[in-house]
């Protein structure tokens, strides 16, 4: 589950590649959107590097198209904001 532009989206997704401490790919397989994750993890002057790679559908269609852009700026603003929460949740555990 996850808050996107004020709006609950809950999803099911299925791991299709893993690496121990290096690499986790997913995809959705139960999502109003349909979108594959590709997450990397690198060390990187004594912490870790969290590359995060997004694919999703586009709501297409002329509104789409406008939309689109918005709300990717959005998410990735809400991306951002909680990986900054988690590093602080996980250090306070």
């Amino acid at each position: 589950m996850v808050r996107v532009v004020g709006r609950t989206i809950e999803w099911t997704t299925e791991v299709t590649e893993f690496e121990q401490g290096r690499r986790l790919m997913s995809r959705s397989v139960e999502s109003p959107i349909s979108f594959g994750l590709d997450i990397r993890y690198e060390d990187a002057n004594g912490g870790t590097k969290v590359t995060w790679h997004q694919e999703s559908e586009t709501y297409g269609g002329f509104f789409g198209k406008l939309a689109d852009p918005l709300v990717t700026r959005m998410y990735v603003k809400d991306v951002r904001s909680n990986l900054e929460k988690l590093k602080e949740l996980v250090e306070a555990q």
